[in-house]
């Protein structure tokens, strides 16, 4: 049985995360760290919960109550950064689902994660439609010569253009034979939207669409529980969600 430790769990997507962890059979949610609701439960948060799942607000405390064996992070990137060094000292494989990081600290955490033989996951993105429409943007850049993408989030959304965005970017980039290098991105943060990503390619004659939208933050569960039951196979930090599969 994985035990999971969920930081950031009193956000938005933290907390469907937990909901849909907990749902499942063969993960216990131990513990959600947080800024809210500090000595409490997650039933103060989640409507229709019924789970004990205590809050705390401090990594060292949370370790030695819940001896957690996977720590899942959604907190803001600071935060997130400050979580990744102790987790993987202790042999608790980090799954992380913050961005915004550097790529000289993602590097630091490939490392650490090499150098301890522990399987970490940073993922910008554990929505398995947005994995699918990674592929299909891989296919359609051996076709088409020039694209561009598009991200709308809520304000709260500070990484801007998306860490979803510039996955994209770079996988594209790597694709042989793709001409358009000069791939363009345009981010709109704006109240009251859904999370959206969309890229749109452009040929002679034609152009392709591939369109990802966000109706419920549910959807990143079931990403993060394939993270967790495959990690232990790992020895090293995995970037790319198709690995879990």
């Amino acid at each position: 049985m994985h035990r999971v430790m969920v930081a950031g769990g009193t956000g938005k997507t933290g907390r469907e995360v937990v909901r849909y962890l907990s749902s499942r059979a063969d993960m216990n949610v131990v513990g959600v760290l947080g800024r809210k609701y500090v000595g409490s439960d997650m039933r103060c948060v989640l409507a229709n919960f019924d789970s004990q799942v205590p809050i705390l607000d401090n990594f060292r405390e949370a370790v030695d109550k819940t001896s957690p064996t996977i720590w899942v992070d959604f907190s803001p990137p600071e935060v997130a950064k400050e979580h990744f060094l102790p987790s993987v000292l202790l042999g608790i494989h980090p799954i992380i689902g913050s961005t915004g990081f550097s790529a000289d600290e993602m590097q630091a955490f490939s490392r650490l994660c090499e150098k301890h033989g522990l399987g970490g996951a940073l993922i910008p993105n554990f929505s398995l439609g947005a994995l699918i429409m990674l592929q299909a943007a891989r296919l359609a850049a051996q076709v088409f010569n020039e694209a561009a993408i598009v991200d709308i989030y809520n304000p709260d959304k500070r990484e801007c253009p998306s860490g979803t965005s510039k996955l994209m970017v770079k996988e594209m980039k790597k694709v042989s034979g793709f001409k358009h290098k000069d791939i363009s991105t345009h981010s709109l943060r704006l109240s009251g939207v859904l999370p959206h990503q969309e890229v749109v390619f452009g040929g002679d004659g034609e152009s392709l669409t591939i369109q990802h939208d966000v109706s419920d933050r549910q959807c990143y569960g079931p990403g993060v529980a394939k993270a967790i039951l495959s990690i232990n196979r790992f020895e090293r930090l995995v970037t790319d969600l198709g690995e879990f599969l």
